[in-house]
């Protein structure tokens, strides 16, 4: 990837596991790449949450209003952060999954 870095200055992760993607991601800050966000259309954020570096929500993830998601999380297909749920950083929300669910 380095060989391209003044052709392509712009970089993204799509990589699943989280350890993984910490990996690369320090490996693109160190080499100065741009690194935008991309936020699916098929995922489901309220405006009020908050999504850290590096994070993942996938197709019809749900991070609802004041939740807050750490660096290098990832919130998986179908999963549901409730409102006001603070996901800490490496955090994997398996598919199906309500994280914040008070019992």
């Amino acid at each position: 990837m380095f060989k391209f870095r003044d052709e392509y200055p712009l970089a993204f992760i799509a990589i699943g596991d989280n350890k993984i993607r910490q990996k690369y991601a320090e490996l693109l800050r160190e080499y100065h790449f741009l690194v935008p966000s991309i936020v699916s259309p098929a995922a489901n954020i309220s405006p009020g949450a908050v999504i850290g570096d590096f994070s993942i929500v996938d197709s019809n993830g749900v991070v609802s209003s004041g939740a807050s998601v750490g660096d290098f999380c990832h919130i998986d297909c179908g999963a549901i952060v409730q409102q006001r749920a603070k996901v800490r950083k490496d955090t994997w929300v398996r598919s199906g999954e309500i994280y914040g669910e008070k019992l």
